[in-house]
């Protein structure tokens, strides 16, 4: 999403509209196909320095936290829609992060509330996984408007975020932002 977003590697030579083409398509994919959005974005170094020094201990990594709250929301909405429903987790295999995200979604499922709802977690690469690619754009958003929010002091949300909106928000992690 960062290089769509800035015209880099691939989409180097595109211009605004043939972006925007590209988005509203796979837009249009992703709000027919998912269910709920669920995502949380930290822009650091504001929000992890703002985090207990107890708790970035840890998590060890902001990634970790947004991760625990992933879960949260997940397991949540699981527990809203079904009383017998589980949710499989994709995430991006990183070689740095992989081995203590399965720790912290092994510990989720086994110590915290609807924590019965995780089924398994599969990780994957996001150049072959479509889930993976619509984590990307969704994240990646959120991200933006939390950086135009909090350290630019703008409350803008970007086109992309607006298509997003109108399927799902309430479990994207946009803190105040304004129903559009």
């Amino acid at each position: 999403m960062k290089l769509l977003s800035y015209f880099k590697g691939e989409f180097s030579g595109w211009d605004e509209g043939r972006r925007r083409a590209l988005l509203g398509e796979l837009l249009t994919v992703m709000n027919r196909e998912v269910t709920e959005y669920i995502g949380q974005a930290l822009v650091l170094p504001y929000a992890w320095r703002n985090t207990s020094e107890a708790r970035r201990t840890r998590l060890r990594d902001p990634y970790y936290g947004c991760l625990a709250f992933c879960l949260k929301s997940v397991t949540s909405y699981a527990a809203e829609v079904s009383r017998t429903a589980t949710v499989n987790v994709m995430m991006a295999q990183h070689p740095e992060f992989s081995g203590f995200a399965s720790h912290i979604f092994d510990a989720y499922k086994e110590k915290e509330e609807n924590g019965e709802r995780l089924g398994v977690l599969r990780l994957g690469t996001p150049a072959q996984t479509p889930a993976l690619q619509v984590s990307d754009i969704v994240s990646y958003e959120i991200a933006r408007y939390i950086l135009e929010r909090e350290v630019r002091g703008r409350d803008v949300i970007r086109w992309p975020l607006q298509q997003i909106r109108k399927k799902s928000h309430h479990y994207l992690r946009l803190l105040h932002a304004p129903l559009s």
